[in-house]
């Protein structure tokens, strides 16, 4: 709950309303494995359920699972009951992150699901979650040789299953709070190790991946807004190229929030129309407006060149409105929360399923039944 920091069990429903509002963003590139974890479905079969919910209601890039050498075969079966022979010629999916058992270790679960994946001839994308002060060294550069350490050694894996298999290197790792032992998110140490991690991937030649939109807040307050935004920022100015987590996490990876979920889709539009710099073409520069219009007297609101433009140029208001104190009172003042149950009833009213054969989506039921 936005304002009472109140906690529920998530169930595979609000699983499936997440995965529609990545279906109908224009922000999300693509559609996490794990973005709530179902406890209304059994361990044995939540990852098939979760992956066939992410198939059937997106046709995004998909993320699978790969905690077990199991699971991981499992969801690329139902992956190739949907590809078909193209699961043998084409990376159709990413694994849901390798995750390395720190300090210095993986478990026999996970280098499973790196041995199933990268048989398959999968990406594997490799993020390390160390905490500074507990499961890795205290100081940052220690940390990140520890965790450069560790995901160099399950590449290495990967790549002697499949010798040039496309890998992802990350690390999510931060800090321990020494007071209390908490594993911050928020920390300013959080965003300074997410540049660390890029400049040693890219000095390994690897593509990078970062962690964005967390938070140590359990409520969509202000400190909720100050580290989703310093988290996002430092993924976005890092130069990575994949971002896991950018939206919904409250409580240092514990919870998942609607509402958050929608204004930390904004905060991403923003970064990402800011990450294209300023447009400067003749066009752009505008040399002949300005000398049309000429002194203090001249007005610019009125001129051809302003009306033709006044709709695309700028970047368009997304969750948060611009208007007067006047106009939000006459709207009802409403709050982020109203806003937020509004606009999720209409991108849930407005989602539409996406095409699926009915003999393949027939096809992956029969394939989950027999697990189950």
């Amino acid at each position: 709950a936005e304002d009472t920091g109140e906690q529920r069990p998530g169930t595979l429903a609000d699983y499936e309303i997440f995965t529609r509002l990545v279906q109908t963003s224009e922000s999300i590139d693509m559609n996490g494995c794990l973005m709530v974890q179902p406890s209304d479905l059994p361990a044995e079969t939540m990852a098939l359920k979760t992956q066939f919910s992410s198939m059937t209601l997106c046709d995004k890039t998909q993320m699978t699972s790969a905690a077990t050498g199991e699971e991981a075969l499992q969801c690329l079966g139902l992956l190739r009951v949907l590809w078909g022979d193209e699961m043998d010629r084409d990376y159709v999916t990413l694994s849901s992150g390798i995750s390395p058992l720190s300090p210095l270790q993986y478990s026999h679960e996970m280098a499973g699901g790196v041995i199933a994946f990268a048989e398959a001839n999968q990406p594997l994308e490799f993020g390390a979650c160390l905490m500074a002060g507990s499961t890795g060294p205290i100081t940052l550069a220690g940390t990140l040789v520890q965790q450069n350490a560790e995901l160099l050694s399950g590449i290495v894996l990967a790549q002697l299953i499949q010798p040039g298999i496309g890998c992802i290197y990350g690390g999510t790792s931060s800090v321990v709070d020494m007071r209390t032992g908490f594993f911050s998110c928020g920390a300013p140490e959080f965003a300074l190790l997410q540049w660390g991690s890029v400049q040693l991937s890219k000095l390994y030649g690897l593509p990078a991946r970062c962690t964005g939109g967390l938070t140590d807040s359990n409520l969509l307050d202000i400190q909720a807004g100050v580290e989703t935004c310093q988290d996002l920022f430092a993924a976005f100015i890092s130069g990575a190229d994949f971002m896991r987590h950018s939206c919904g996490i409250l409580s240092s990876y514990m919870a998942m929030n609607y509402t958050k979920f929608l204004v930390d889709e904004d905060i991403c539009t923003r970064m990402k129309y800011m990450a294209k710099g300023i447009p400067v073409s003749k066009e752009d520069i505008m040399a002949g407006v300005i000398s049309e219009v000429g002194d203090s007297s001249g007005n610019y609101l009125m001129h051809p060149e302003t009306m033709k433009r006044c709709r695309s140029t700028f970047n368009p208001p997304g969750f948060f409105p611009r208007n007067s104190l006047v106009s939000w009172e006459a709207q009802g003042a409403p709050t982020i929360g109203d806003l937020g149950k509004k606009i999720l009833d209409e991108r849930l009213a407005g989602f539409q399923e996406p095409d699926l054969d009915p003999a393949i989506r027939k096809d992956l039921e029969t394939f989950i039944t027999k697990y189950e």
